[in-house]
C-alpha cells in the first residue's frame, strides 16, 4: 500500500512539472501488479484515490481556480465540479 501511495505521489509530481506520465515510469512491481497483491481495495477504489489525489494536486497548482484546473485535466468546469462532489473533495472558496 505504501509503495502505491509513494509512486502515485511521485507521478503526480511529474505531471505537475508538465511531464507526460507513461507506464514505463512506474516500478516493475507496480507494472506487473505485484505491489497490489496485499491491497484489499478494489480497482475502483484505487482509481478513485488516484483521481482524487490528482485533482487536489492540480487544484493546488492552479491556486484552487476550478476553470484552470478543469482545463489542465481536459475536463469542463462542470465535469470537474461533478467529479469533486463525487470524490468528496471540498476546497476553499
Amino acid at each position: 500500500m505504501r509503495q502505491i501511495r509513494n509512486e502515485a505521489e511521485r507521478v503526480v509530481g511529474m505531471a505537475e512539472r508538465g511531464e507526460r506520465i507513461t507506464l514505463a515510469m512506474l516500478s516493475l512491481e507496480l507494472r506487473n501488479g505485484n505491489a497490489l497483491a496485499d491491497d484489499e481495495r478494489t480497482l475502483k477504489e484505487i482509481l478513485r484515490h488516484v483521481a482524487a489525489a490528482e485533482i487536489m494536486s492540480r487544484l493546488r497548482k492552479y491556486s484552487y481556480n476550478r476553470t484552470d484546473t478543469a482545463k489542465s485535466l481536459g475536463l469542463s468546469r462542470e465535469r470537474l465540479w461533478f467529479k469533486m462532489r463525487d470524490l468528496g473533495i471540498d476546497v476553499p472558496e
